[in-house]
């Protein structure tokens, strides 16, 4: 696998992944796509006006996600998003009639490419997190293309120097042992400038440490010996950017807690919200005889489709915090000529119009647990004439804050499934 392949990797997870969130959209980063945020017309206090008198609008949702293509179905770690968003602007189209609520429901829009536009991404203030596999990290606004970034508060492995660090076959060996690594970094994705051998601006999962011998396992490099790091040599560690090769554990199957915080911003209250990890486990039933898919498998003939977890086995493991257990599924399409797959690019931008789906199911009492698009959100997606369809599944405990009528922000958290579905 060439170095750049996995350099745009990254930066897929960072700008493009369809994020299950309730009342949320698509995050793709900025531009002119939908974000990751609640537009105004789908918050949960006034689901099917335009807008009232929001003014913020957000999302915090800490995930650990698995990919389902064959091929990529070894992709598995933490994805965190974050984001708010300036509720009265942008002009997203108005939703399909009969799909206008994604709360026991699904919203569904049909965006125009040259007529419409998502919100605006707004800085809201730091937001921290403890309790998860990559240790405490805080996550701050970057920029309006970026939007919010996630990095440890371990100063020792959130950046540093890579001067003397030798790469062999994509293992690092740091030269002052116990001091530069820690096993917190797995899954962890690393950026890598300055160095003498590898690309520039390269972005590199980590799917190993080794702390007696402080060395880092990365994906992405050539096989080969690409010798030592020098003084311009440099590197920082994100979390949360998306699954890495192998897999990586992020959340904590329940046994620790997971705090989510925020202090106040001029607009947006302070958050603080406790959980347990929800879904440790979860996985979906595969028959597509009896309509049962998975997130890489969508039928393109308009019939029915269900996304269930069988049992308490298959459903995952129960967590705990906030007031809301559900299946979410959320998606997008793109009218683009596609090729092979490519999780590094999979969604290229549409040319003529897309839909996007978000949809949440409250379960509670014993499983199966099921989300369905029926044949009339089908016919909505399939209208736009998709030549690929990207789809997200999980099972998740959020809680949805609106203290003030301004201000909506959804916090949750869960595990997730991934795929794309192609047109034949």
């Amino acid at each position: 696998m060439s170095n750049n392949r996995w350099s745009r990797l990254s930066l897929f997870f960072s700008a493009g992944l369809a994020l299950a969130a309730f009342g949320c959209g698509d995050d793709d980063g900025g531009g002119d796509r939908p974000d990751a945020r609640p537009t105004a017309d789908s918050s949960p206090d006034n689901p099917d006006a335009g807008g009232g008198g929001l003014l913020r609008s957000g999302t915090i949702a800490v995930t650990e996600a698995a990919l389902t293509n064959p091929g990529f179905d070894t992709f598995s770690g933490g994805l965190v998003r974050v984001g708010f968003s300036d509720a009265t602007t942008g002009n997203a189209p108005e939703p399909v009639e009969g799909y206008t609520s994604n709360i026991n429901g699904c919203l569904i829009r049909i965006w125009d490419v040259d007529t419409n536009t998502s919100s605006d991404p707004t800085d809201e203030g730091a937001v921290q997190v403890t309790g998860t596999e990559n240790g405490p990290f805080a996550c701050g606004f970057a920029s309006a293309a970026l939007g919010y970034v996630c990095q440890s508060t371990n100063a020792a492995i959130k950046a540093g120097s890579l001067d003397g660090v030798t790469t062999v076959s994509n293992v690092m060996t740091f030269p002052a042992v116990g001091t530069q690594t820690a096993p917190e970094m797995v899954g962890m994705y690393m950026l890598v400038n300055g160095h003498p051998t590898i690309t520039d601006g390269s972005r590199l999962p980590i799917v190993d440490q080794n702390s007696e011998a402080d060395t880092l396992t990365v994906a992405g490099l050539p096989d080969i010996n690409l010798g030592a790091g020098d003084a311009d040599s440099t590197f920082a560690t994100f979390v949360g950017v998306g699954p890495v090769p192998g897999g990586a554990q992020f959340l904590l199957n329940g046994a620790d807690e997971i705090l989510v915080q925020m202090g106040a911003s001029d607009i947006v209250t302070a958050i603080d919200e406790t959980f347990h990890a929800q879904g440790q486990g979860f996985t979906l039933t595969d028959n597509v005889g009896a309509d049962k898919y998975q997130p890489h498998n969508l039928p393109f003939d308009g019939s029915e489709v269900n996304f269930e977890c069988a049992d308490a086995d298959t459903c995952g493991a129960e967590g705990s915090g906030g007031l809301i257990s559900a299946i979410v599924l959320n998606g997008e399409t793109t009218d683009a000529p596609v090729g092979a797959l490519d999780p590094s690019d999979p969604m290229p931008a549409p040319e003529t119009q897309y839909a996007t789906f978000q949809c949440s199911f409250i379960v509670s009492g014993d499983p199966p647990y099921t989300a369905t698009l029926d044949a009339g959100a089908m016919a909505a997606i399939l209208g736009t004439n998709p030549t690929r369809i990207q789809t997200s599944v999980g099972r998740y405990r959020g809680a949805i804050l609106a203290p003030q009528e301004d201000e909506s922000t959804i916090v949750l958290q869960g595990h997730a499934l991934l795929g794309w579905s192609d047109a034949e």
